[in-house]
């Protein structure tokens, strides 16, 4: 609101008020959701032909602009796609309401969740009916024969109508035959401990009545009954308690020196065996651990009406409940009165000093009394120490060009004293002088003289490589610049040899110093009379201390042995030192070795039949011992002595049975065909001839075959305790009556598992699905088993999809003037929420939710008043040239009619 004086025409002051309104800038936000084939879509006269975000600018109420933001959502075609399989018995299938007579793809067009086209294509898949044929032939003992769910109780021919892998009609016919069964008895008895018991290759554990089921000639059971006794195990227990020192413990004669289970076997009146067994329990010494903490002021501490004064560890012995000494042990620990002691630094200006809650206001010590964490009093004492002001002071030189200098934050620009105030590190007031001193700029010469192999030569950091004359600035001590000039002078580097011969133990050689400890070119640098390097060679020769070996052998009898001049009395390795015709030492090695007088034995068993015996010359016809003395390998004696003995002629006879099929028969490396009785000369175990007689027997082999029909998921197949896992010819050689091979043959036939798929999809709302009887409620893969033509598994497996009721919501904003709104082909004529259910790509309901905003008409009101000579007047882009109400209608930020009133005064020009 402004005013303004102006002079009347009466000459009066004429006070003038304007109030000013600055309307704002409006903005408003738009969604709008169509279909493809919708487009071009208008707003606010604008056409737009693809989905975006776009902008208009309009004139709101109040004469302004007013941005509004449409977001266009453009909706595309939906298409989708389903497979559907039935049998021919099955049609007409019906599909979105149409009926198809014949398999084929077939394409319809719905309306999607959005509202827009929903194209489906459907693939239609016709399975005609199967059928087929099963022979099985069974024992009567196998009856009833269950054959695809139904039961059979003879031989016939039978029917039945089943669901292919297909899921359609399968008539398959079964032709069952049925063979009889034979039965037989044996009665056995035998003791506990000689179970268990083996009958027909079966194993038995306990006596009863027991069948076996061989194989009859047609294939089928033969049932025979073993009635087995047995007589019983007796058992008996008994348990005995005693302390550890009441071992060891006797019982049946037997001693036992631990606890623990221990059995003894006696013979019952039945002749089998009788088992007692003994528990015998062991109570030992007990013993345990107790700890216990006290503080010095609870002493003395009671245990077990023992009184202690002091910490230690203190033992009692007690009786435990099983009447044997139980001792326990207590550690005693003692808590002390604990001490401690705290420093703590303030500043004067810090006082008072709080610790513990207790106070302080000046240095001193002070002691306070607290518990400590093992419940014990605390003494600790507290040492404050109050630091004061402190002062300091620093001196700083720097170079005149280093100016200014800056000291804690402050610039000075010359020599001088200045002072600040810091913190001290006690953390209190600290105040330092600084005094500033400027060094000036220096200059320096310097002359160096070096050997030609120090090159190159470094310099204050420099590198040079050859005598000359250079210049350098660096830092003098002051810290300032220092011009220095260095003149350099280089000497040359002096060389030389020499040659050394010398022995081998003569090393190590040393020269000018330096130790060599073997012949080669060695190189050593001297000092020259210029002080530089002198670069001498020394050619070391080193003559070798030669060595040699000798080995000598004597008898022991030939000792002492004499070597170069030296005498040896027992063997061993010695060396001794000659002189080489190099004049050095020559090392020769004598291995002596010493042999002794040798002596051995030997043992020789002949039979009586190799009399007389030869031994080293030597003829015996008897056994016994006997001496003689030879000469070794090593020219000395050898003593060996011979014990001769001499083994007599051994006879015997052999009977063996077997059966024909372990022909030949092998004995004693002789091979027989037949049965009979043989005689073979044989070595015994002493070596000599040992006649033996064979009566060989032969038992004849006995064969049979047998045909079976199984499914699949019926093996493993056993058969005579053999199991197989796939259809083949399988043999088994079994023991007849005469113990014999008997060789049956087994014709295992496998009929296979038959499976199958099958694929359904549904809407959630079809729920449950029906499929061969059963009932499912939820997607997923679902396995059924049937029962095929040749009276096996059949696994049908089922995927089961269930297309889900889609939802979906929308919201739109129109302005009343625009009901009523049309949604989905539904009329409505005011604001609400609103469902609709369509049919989705899938075929199922999709379900979809209309939020409907309306928005009203916007009016307001405005009164201007102005001079005469201010007209025209200008309102929302309009003139007026009167007096008047006058009505203009706009868009509001919602987009709607917004009728604003204007009621315009105006005042005539005074005069």
């Amino acid at each position: 609101t402004y005013k303004d004086t102006l002079t009347s025409a009466a000459g009066c002051d004429s006070i003038v008020t304007l109030t000013l309104n600055v309307n704002p800038v409006v903005t408003g936000t738009q969604t709008a959701t169509v279909c493809a084939n919708q487009l071009p879509y208008t707003w606010n006269g604008n056409t737009y032909n693809a989905a975006g975000t776009y902008k208009d600018t309009l004139t709101s109420a109040a004469g302004c602009d007013s941005v509004v933001t449409l977001t266009l959502n453009v909706n595309p075609a939906v298409t989708g796609t389903q497979t559907a399989t039935v049998c021919a018995n099955q049609l007409p299938y019906t599909w979105n309401g149409n009926i198809y007579n014949a398999a084929g793809t077939y394409k319809d067009t719905l309306t999607s969740a959005a509202g827009c086209d929903s194209i489906v294509t459907l693939t239609l898949n016709i399975n005609p009916v199967v059928t087929g044929t099963q022979t099985a032939t069974v024992c009567a003992n196998q009856l009833p024969y269950t054959w695809n769910g139904n039961t059979y109780n003879a031989a016939g021919t039978y029917k039945d109508t089943l669901t292919s892998a297909a899921g359609c009609d399968s008539i398959v016919t079964l032709t069952l035959n049925v063979n009889p069964v034979k039965t037989g008895t044996q009665t056995a008895t035998v003791c506990a401990n000689q179970l268990p018991y083996t009958w027909n290759g079966n194993t038995y554990n306990a006596a009863g009545t027991y069948k076996d089921t061989l194989l009859s000639a047609a294939g089928c059971d033969s049932v025979v009954t073993l009635t087995l006794n047995v007589n019983p195990t007796i058992t008996g227990t008994q348990t005995a308690t005693v302390c550890a020192n009441q071992l060891p413990y006797s019982w049946n004669g037997n001693t036992y020196n631990a606890a623990g289970t221990y059995k003894d076997t006696l013979t019952s009146a039945a002749g089998c065996d009788s088992i007692v067994t003994l528990t015998l329990n062991v109570n030992p010494v007990k013993t345990g651990t107790q700890t216990a903490t006290v503080c010095a002021n609870q002493l003395p501490y009671t245990w077990n009406g023992n009184t202690y004064n002091a910490a230690g560890t203190y033992k009692d012995t007690l009786t435990s409940a099983a009447g044997c000494d139980s001792i326990v042990t207590l550690t005693l620990n003692v808590n002390p009165v604990v001490t401690g002691t705290q420093t703590a630094t303030v500043c004067a200006n810090q006082l008072p000093y709080t610790w513990n809650g207790n106070t302080y206001n000046a240095a001193g010590t002070y002691k306070d009394t607290l518990t400590s964490a093992a419940g014990c009093d605390s003494i600790v004492t507290l040492t404050l120490i109050v630091n004061p002001v402190v002062t300091g002071t620093q001196t700083a030189t720097v170079c005149a060009n280093q100016l200014p200098y800056t000291w804690n934050g402050n610039t000075y620009n010359a020599a001088g004293t200045y002072k600040d105030t810091l913190t001290s590190a006690a953390g209190c007031d600290s105040i330092v002088t600084l005094t500033l001193n400027v060094n000036p700029v220096k200059t320096g010469t310097q002359t160096v003289t070096i050997c030609n192999n120090q090159l190159p030569y470094t310099w204050n950091g420099n590198i040079y490589n050859a005598a000359g004359t250079y210049k350098d600035t660096l830092t003098n001590a002051a810290g300032c610049d220092s011009i220095v000039t260095l003149t350099l002078n280089v000497n040359p580097v002096v060389t030389g040899t020499q040659t050394a011969t010398v022995c081998a133990n003569q090393l190590p050689y040393t020269w000018n110093g330096n130790t060599y400890n073997a012949a080669g070119t060695y190189k050593d640098t001297l000092t020259s009379a210029a002080g530089c390097d002198s670069v001498v060679t020394l050619t070391l020769n080193v003559n070798p201390t030669k060595t040699g070996t000798q080995t000598a052998t004597v008898c022991a009898n030939q000792l002492p042995y004499t070597w170069n001049g030296n005498t040896y009395n027992t063997a061993g390795t010695y060396k001794d030192t000659l002189t080489s015709a190099a004049g050095c030492d020559s090392i020769v090695t004598l291995t002596l070795n010493v042999n002794p007088v040798k002596t051995g034995t030997q043992t020789v068993t002949i039979c009586n039949n190799q009399l007389p015996y030869t031994w080293n010359g030597n003829i015996y016809n008897a056994a016994g011992t006997y001496k003689d003395t030879l000469t070794n390998a090593a020219g000395c004696d050898s003593i060996v002595t011979l014990t001769l003995n001499v083994n007599p002629v051994v006879t015997g006879t052999q009977t063996a049975t077997v059966c024909a099929n372990q022909l030949p028969y092998t004995w004693n490396g002789n091979t027989y065909n037949a049965a009979g009785t043989y005689k073979d000369t044989l070595t015994s175990a002493a070596g000599c001839d040992s006649i033996v007689t064979l009566t060989l027997n032969v038992n004849p082999v006995k064969t049979g075959t047998q045909t079976v029909t199984i499914c699949n998921n019926q093996l493993p197949y056993t058969w005579n305790g053999n199991i197989y896992n796939a259809a083949g010819t399988y043999k088994d050689t079994l023991t007849n009556a005469a113990g014999c091979d008997s060789i049956v043959t087994l014709t295992l036939n496998v009929n296979p598992v038959v499976t199958g798929t099958q694929t359904a999809t549904v809407c959630a709302n079809q729920l449950p699905y029906t499929w061969n009887g059963n009932t499912y409620n939820a997607a997923g893969t679902y396995k059924d088993t049937l029962t095929s033509a040749a009276g096996c598994d059949s696994i049908v497996t089922l995927t089961l999809n269930v297309n889900p009721v889609k939802t979906g919501t929308q919201t739109v904003t129109i302005c009343n003037n625009q009901l009523p709104y049309t949604w989905n082909g539904n009329i409505y004529n005011a604001a609400g929420t609103y469902k609709d259910t369509l049919a989705s790509s899938t075929g199922c309901d999709s379900i979809v939710t209309l939020t409907l905003i309306v928005n009203p008409v916007v009016t307001g009101t405005q009164t201007a008043t102005v001079c005469a000579n201010q007209l025209p007047y200008s309102w929302n882009g309009n003139t007026y040239n009167a007096a008047g109400t006058y009505k203009d209608t706009l868009l509001s930020a919602a987009g709607c009619d917004s009728i604003a009133t204007l009621t315009l005064n105006v005042n005539p020009v005074v005069t």
